[in-house]
């Protein structure tokens, strides 16, 4: 059965997501950078999850890649990650700085955690760091 997503007077679900991209798209340039929390929550994730190298790891909701970094360590040279978001501008920071890092085992995207199209097993592994509740 499928929750019903309404927020502040939107009644449709592409309304709420498009205010929650605007939201996180804002703060993206200082998302992560004022408070280390997300960077010690990835890791902690990543830790949990038991990832093993050359694995494939699907980051849903990947921000500023809190959870995508560690897990491109994780998985080492032989594994890849791909991080999803809905924000561009979170995409497009989190993109720089795996550039700037020489981070080539992952990648990220915008996209709708909700509405994926990657085929069955297209991953070992799926991350989630935050969900609706």
């Amino acid at each position: 059965m499928r929750r019903e997503v309404a927020t502040a007077g939107m009644t449709n679900e592409a309304e709420v997501k498009a205010r929650i991209a605007g939201i996180f798209g804002r703060v993206a340039p200082t998302y992560d950078t004022v408070i280390s929390f997300f960077a010690t929550f990835g890791r902690v994730l990543v830790e949990t999850a038991s990832l093993r190298e050359g694995e494939r790891v699907l980051d849903l909701a990947c921000g500023r890649g809190a959870c995508l970094r560690p897990a491109a360590v994780a998985v080492g040279p032989r594994g890849f990650v791909l991080g999803v978001d809905l924000a561009e501008p979170m995409i497009a920071a989190t993109a720089a700085e795996l550039r700037a890092a020489g981070i080539d085992n992952a990648e990220v995207r915008v996209g709708d955690a909700e509405r994926l199209d990657f085929p069955d097993a297209s991953f070992d592994v799926v991350l989630c760091g935050w969900r609706k509740g």
